[in-house]
């Protein structure tokens, strides 16, 4: 596998790993405001006195603290999983630049880069992209 490839697929994991911790972080926070909803409708109907409100209360905010505990968590996560992209999209910008990578070609086959002008058409009753090349004077024997 060439260097390319695999910096490549890299990058592709990342951005897949960081997809999954957003995901996980919207769930978390999700989970964390329907706790509160159910915390706000328990404390409008609240009975001080009642034994069964006191422990759903209890138990809710038990929840609510675990809850916010993974949220903090999953965005710890998702830092983490923003760094491991930011760092493989560095190493894949590398091969952007083609001054860099021309020393990556087999010496066996010469290159040359000549002018050329490109129209394209798109016919709509064959459906079909008609693609015109024109080379440049020069290359025209």
């Amino acid at each position: 596998m060439s260097e390319f490839d695999r910096v490549g697929q890299e990058l592709h994991q990342a951005r897949a790993d960081k997809a999954s911790a957003q995901r996980r972080v919207f769930e978390s926070d999700e989970e964390v405001k329907q706790l509160k909803a159910e915390q706000a409708q328990l404390e409008r109907t609240l009975d001080a006195n009642d034994p069964e409100h006191q422990r759903r209360r209890a138990e809710l905010e038990r929840k609510l603290a675990n809850a916010r505990a993974a949220a903090e968590e999953a965005r710890g996560a998702l830092a983490e999983r923003l760094s491991f992209e930011r760092n493989a999209f560095e190493r894949f910008g590398g091969f952007t630049d083609p001054r860099r990578q021309i020393a990556n070609l087999n010496d066996q086959y010469p290159i040359l880069l000549m002018p050329l002008r490109i129209e394209t058409r798109w016919r709509l009753q064959e459906r079909q992209l008609w693609v015109r090349a024109h080379p440049d004077d020069c290359a025209v024997d």
